[in-house]
């Protein structure tokens, strides 16, 4: 069996997060990313979650407009981050530096530079503390 049953899944990354909004919009700058589009009869996702009883800011999604990547969704959960993170991203990039510079600007902060023999990387938090990092990209 070659599984190709399972190659028509699909799947989004689920962030657990204090203010959904804020670091949906932080992911979706940071990966060139759209919000998720507003149902068909509503203005706004305000107006769609006040006439469905929707508590204010309790998700937020977005997805890759080319297609090519896993939505993301960012929804509110009581507790905050106590630990480091089991799961965290990787972004490829062309130039660390740059990149670490641009990350920053959007509200990400540096926890620490790694070098190694293969090379090197940025480990980063978002607005929230969650790690990620930033590597180059394979050659």
């Amino acid at each position: 069996n070659s599984g190709s049953q399972y190659m028509t899944n699909t799947f989004e990354i689920v962030f657990d997060c204090a203010d959904p909004t804020r670091i949906g919009v932080f992911w979706s700058t940071v990966l060139g990313y759209q919000e998720d589009l507003v149902p068909e009869g509503y203005a706004s996702w305000e107006e769609f979650d006040r006439e469905k009883g929707i508590e204010p800011n309790i998700g937020w999604g977005c997805f890759d407009p080319a297609g090519n990547k896993p939505a993301l969704f960012f929804q509110r959960v009581p507790e905050g981050k106590t630990v480091k993170n089991r799961l965290h991203l990787d972004l490829r990039v062309g130039d660390v530096r740059a990149e670490t510079e641009r990350l920053q600007s959007l509200g990400a902060r540096v926890l620490q530079e790694v070098e190694s023999e293969s090379g090197g990387w940025v480990v980063m938090a978002d607005p929230e503390g969650n790690e990620f990092c930033v590597a180059p990209l394979d050659e």
